[in-house]
């Protein structure tokens, strides 16, 4: 039995609270807005809210067993944003069951993510197996594949620092949900926003790293998981399994900047992955298929 997937990143959905809070005025947010409101981002997330609004049309006429977020759906953090994404996304949430796993916009300051508005906004794709209570990692196990969510996400004092952070509370709950039973049967994929590398091969520069990205990939590497499925860079790209990787790195890039408006569909059959990347057209406002491939992927020799 195949699982048809849709994976979804950095929607970055720009809306602009009326007023802001005294807690609101911060370097990092000010900056953020500044870039949104007049610099570069302005005008590459102008469409954002009617491109989500396709995306969410396709998807539903694509129907997919799953879908998974990977993370960024907001700009500068703020609950308002959260709540216009999962209005936007509604109908997928009440439809489909998915994962979602926040990125560095989500968690742009320690507020909100000490708060949980995104994990509130999203409940429906947060539901699964955790250990000792903790909010991530959790494991959505289908009947041939389990997904499991790692927030790789962590708020960073300064504009510049873009930096992620798994932890070590997280992978020592990651080892321990990949042992139980009902898991360590079955093929597993990794969710989260931040990548391991780059579209060239090479890993991310200082400030946009994921610092413990090593770590998990020793993780990986160790039990049954054939893919990390991640956002964060806006162009999609894909790294087959090598001799030093046992495992595929997805990027579906962004599904709302302009001239990109991307996403995956994955197929998951006998380990065969067929990807499939639709985008935006935008003479027609919908979204179209525009390259097909196909992944082997196995658990080695």
């Amino acid at each position: 039995m195949s699982v048809r997937l849709a994976q979804i990143s950095d929607l970055h959905l720009p809306l602009w609270p009326m007023r802001w809070r005294k807690q609101d005025y911060h370097i990092k947010r000010l900056a953020g807005w500044l870039n949104m409101r007049w610099l570069f981002r302005r005008d590459s997330f102008a469409l954002a809210e009617t491109v989500a609004e396709a995306l969410v049309r396709d998807i539903r006429q694509r129907q997919p067993h799953v879908v998974v977020l990977c993370g960024d759906v907001a700009c500068l953090g703020f609950d308002e944003e959260f709540a216009l994404a999962a209005r936007l996304l509604r109908p997928l949430l009440e439809t489909f069951p998915g994962v979602a796993v926040p990125g560095n916009h989500d968690y742009y300051l320690d507020d909100p993510a000490c708060a949980g508005s995104f994990e509130r906004h999203f409940a429906p794709w947060q539901c699964g197996l955790r250990i000792e209570q903790g909010v991530y990692p959790f494991a959505l196990v289908l009947e041939n594949l389990v997904l499991l969510a790692v927030n790789s996400a962590k708020p960073m004092k300064w504009p510049w620092d873009v930096r992620g952070e798994i932890g070590t509370q997280q992978l020592k709950h990651l080892q321990a949900l990949l042992t139980r039973s009902e898991i360590r049967s079955r093929p597993c994929f990794l969710v989260t926003h931040y990548p391991l590398l780059r579209s060239d091969g090479r890993a991310e520069t200082y400030f946009r790293r994921l610092t413990d990205a090593e770590a998990l990939a020793e993780v990986l590497a160790r039990h049954h998981v054939l893919a990390w499925l991640h956002g964060h860079r806006h162009h999609p790209y894909v790294h087959a399994p090598d001799i030093h990787r046992g495992f595929a790195l997805l990027c579906c890039g962004s599904a709302t900047l302009r001239r990109v408006w991307s996403y995956f569909e994955l197929e998951w059959h006998e380990h065969r992955l067929q990807l499939k990347r639709r985008c935006y057209w935008l003479a027609t406002r919908e979204f179209v298929e525009v390259s097909q491939s196909e992944l082997v992927l196995t658990l080695g020799p």
